[in-house]
């Protein structure tokens, strides 16, 4: 029994002390925890399922669980030392074993909170990784329409070149029309796509992060472009109308024209029967010219001003045939100038019907000049020829 007293001392005096002094640099290093814990909540709310909150919180309760098995061991040593110095009944001892029990009971806790935590943060690298996989994809898809983009582009600048000539031409507005129609197709699948892009890196990422900033950025400046297409294609349509109206007037005035032709003949064929009129008619002619050169003699100034008007109106005739004909219109010029042999026509009265349906003339013809230039004067001889 002496023995057993000699050991009940030292525990006493020794071990317990031991081991309040190391059971308090352990409950010292959990406050210290306890509150890097406190930190990160107050860091990160506690439905943050964000891959560095996950971790933050991963790294805090694992420090826990080391101190927290520190603990068990030192009431481990404490348990044996009391049930030898005291026996397993005596209420020390018993003491000391619902420390150990409780101390393990917080530690499986600690244990099942840092596997769920864990969990949580293989599910956020699985989510980060999907939607790194997703954004790659959605990269992928607007990198693939702006290459898709460069084949409209280029086929834009071949129509422009091809009908450099004749750019308001009707082949020419419907071929550009073609074009800023698939233009326009292939930006708005662009900026279908950048909206779902942004949808969904506003959901995964928090709105005002890059993520979701570099997507608006893009979808604002491919709407942008949108605009400026469909502007472009408005007014390509309008064009087109215009001329497509033209070339109905033209119809028309293909149509007149023939008719006038046809009206000439059957006056020609009249004009036979009518001959001995007709010459009555031109000996009354002549003598109202012979009294018109008479009074034009007598008003001399009034005959200059008619003939500056008359020159006037040369060069404004001229004017419009050089915008229309262009280079061939020196040919018609010519032709103007002989007008008063092969049509019976002033060179101001030949300019005059010319232009009138020259236009027309040559949109049908694709902007052919040269051909518009002969048809054009054909058609006068031919009517000159039936009247």
């Amino acid at each position: 029994m002496a023995s057993d007293g000699g050991i009940g001392v030292k525990l006493r005096a020794e071990g317990e002390a031991e081991f309040k002094k190391a059971l308090s640099d352990l409950n010292a290093q959990f406050k210290l925890i306890k509150s890097q814990l406190n930190l990160v909540s107050s860091e990160y709310d506690q439905n943050d399922k964000s891959g560095q909150a996950v971790a933050a919180r991963s790294k805090v309760l694992t420090e826990q669980m080391e101190a927290q098995r520190s603990k068990i061991e030192l009431l481990e040593k404490a348990l044996a030392s009391a049930t030898t110095a005291y026996g397993e009944g005596d209420k020390r001892t018993m003491a000391y074993a619902t420390q150990l029990n409780n101390a393990k009971a917080e530690l499986n806790n600690f244990n099942s909170a840092l596997e769920s935590n864990q969990s949580e943060l293989n599910n956020t690298a699985e989510s980060t990784e999907t939607a790194e996989d997703a954004s790659k994809k959605l990269d992928d898809n607007i990198s693939a329409l702006d290459s898709s983009m460069k084949v409209p582009k280029a086929q834009l600048n071949l129509v422009s070149t091809e009908y450099s000539s004749n750019a308001k031409s009707v082949e020419a507005l419907t071929a550009k029309q073609t074009v800023l129609n698939q233009q326009a197709d292939v930006q708005k699948q662009k900026v279908a796509t950048l909206q779902s892009a942004l949808q969904k890196a506003t959901a995964e990422y928090g709105e005002g992060s890059a993520e979701a900033n570099k997507y608006e950025a893009a979808l604002y400046d491919a709407q942008a472009t949108l605009g400026k297409m469909e502007s472009e294609l408005r007014d390509c349509t309008s064009e087109l109308d215009k001329a497509s109206s033209g070339m109905d007037d033209a119809e028309g005035d293909a149509k007149d024209l023939d008719k006038a032709v046809d009206d000439a003949g059957d006056a020609a064929d009249k004009s036979g029967k009518k001959y001995e009129k007709f010459a009555s008619v031109m000996g009354t002619v002549c003598k109202a010219l012979g009294a018109a050169v008479a009074a034009a003699a007598a008003a001399a100034v009034g005959l200059a001003k008619a003939v500056v008007n008359a020159y006037a109106d040369y060069e404004q005739l001229v004017g419009g045939v050089d915008t229309l004909f262009k280079q061939s219109s020196g040919k018609l010029q010519a032709y103007a100038a002989d007008a008063y042999k092969t049509a019976g026509l002033s060179a101001n009265d030949y300019m005059t019907t010319v232009t009138a349906f020259s236009a027309s003339l040559i949109q049908s013809l694709g902007g052919d000049t040269e051909k518009a230039v002969e048809y054009a004067n054909m058609a006068l001889i031919d009517m000159a020829d039936n009247s």
